[in-house]
């Protein structure tokens, strides 16, 4: 039996809070000066802040630029502090200085895609965000052609490389408002699943963007 302590999970600050961190530690009045300084689109801390996310990629982008501790960036307050369940000596903060580290590989590198939020048929920038190499290489993908889609319910990783649907979920345009929808190739034609109903539409009449490779949701 393992008698190690768990290493329970931090209340990580997102939304509005992880965005006006940002505005406070980098000194920036607006959304306009953040845009400006962190080559972000403006709309994207409105997106954060709107839909509870944060960017570990800036967080670790901050820290390896200017040395800002990740642990200001990415907890709040009382998370510095908080004990643990099984004592009440506070939970320590470990940097790469107090750990041993295995050597960088591949296999415990990281890639990072962009993000993106679908609301109202529209993509919205969130920027980049960071996944385990060793996973997309177990799901056979190359981060180049990938991106990740979240909506309200799950978060897709779509392959751009198939767009020529066959069979399954695939991210589509029709008269530019985008979806994702499971179609499956029909002769001449293909069936769209709208909801509780199927449309066959001619392969012209829509645009196949990529084809989800991974679904990722909450039980």
């Amino acid at each position: 039996m393992d008698a190690r302590k768990p290493i329970l999970p931090y209340e990580y600050l997102k939304g509005n809070e992880f965005v006006e961190k940002l505005k406070d530690t980098l000194n920036c009045r607006s959304h306009q000066e953040l845009a400006e300084l962190l080559h972000i689109p403006k709309s994207t801390f409105s997106t954060w802040s709107k839909h509870d996310r944060t960017s570990h990629e800036l967080i670790i982008r901050l820290h390896l630029a200017l040395g800002i501790p990740v642990q200001e960036l990415a907890l709040k307050h009382d998370e510095l502090k908080q004990p643990t369940e099984e004592t009440n000596e506070p939970r320590a903060l470990y940097s790469l200085n107090t750990l041993q580290q295995p050597p960088l590989t591949q296999q415990s590198s990281t890639v990072v895609i962009r993000s993106f939020c679908l609301s109202n048929g529209r993509l919205l920038d969130t920027g980049e965000i960071p996944y385990a190499a060793r996973i997309f290489n177990s799901w056979n993908l190359n981060n180049k052609d990938s991106v990740e889609i979240e909506t309200n319910e799950n978060r897709y990783i779509v392959d751009k490389t198939h767009n020529d649907a066959v069979s399954g979920n695939y991210l589509i345009e029709i008269n530019g408002r985008m979806s994702i929808n499971y179609i499956q190739r029909l002769p001449n034609k293909l069936a769209v699943v709208f909801g509780d109903n199927t449309v066959e539409v001619a392969e012209e009449d829509i645009k196949v963007l990529g084809r989800v490779a991974v679904t990722l949701g909450k039980c």
